[in-house]
């Protein structure tokens, strides 16, 4: 079980962090963000357990798990990532039309022509992030730089230094 309630706790602080209080409310108090943490909890719980009982074997549950989480997490992950082209627009926009392209070509069109959803998504997500980054505003994009201090301190820390003695 900690495996699943840590799922559950991460999405809600994440959902919590990222999307609510920058989004939503900045100024949430300690007990709003907690109730909203709750919240979510109980929704995506509810949510997972409806998808297990629905899911007609293990396989499709992985299948459609993956149809949903590639065309949506992974071009945003290794463009900011591994490539450092990082844009809050061009994530956004490229998770929203990664999503919608394979839901409609899974859902609404039942794959035409055999191609997998998967690789409708993430190829829509890949224009998508491409053309969000090309012409968005450039104080959108996110410096690596700026997020990580990575001077290296010449100098040892004063306790370090006297442990040598």
């Amino acid at each position: 079980m900690s495996t699943a309630d840590s799922y559950l706790n991460s999405t809600a602080v994440a959902f919590t962090k990222d999307i609510y209080v920058p989004l939503l409310r900045p100024a949430a108090s300690d007990r709003r963000r907690l109730l909203v943490q709750r919240l979510v909890t109980l929704v995506v719980g509810v949510a997972v357990v409806i998808f297990a009982l629905s899911a007609p074997s293990i396989i499709d549950a992985l299948l459609l798990t993956y149809n949903l989480w590639a065309p949506t997490v992974v071009v945003p992950l290794v463009a900011g990532v591994v490539f450092g082209l990082r844009s809050r627009i061009a994530e956004v926009v490229s998770i929203v039309a990664g999503g919608t392209a394979m839901s409609m070509w899974l859902w609404g069109l039942n794959e035409p022509f055999g191609i997998t959803a998967l690789i409708v998504g993430v190829a829509v997500n890949i224009v998508a992030y491409a053309l969000a980054y090309a012409f968005g505003s450039r104080h959108d994009r996110l410096d690596l730089a700026a997020d990580v201090d990575l001077r290296v301190d010449p100098e040892p820390a004063p306790a370090l230094a006297q442990e040598g003695n």
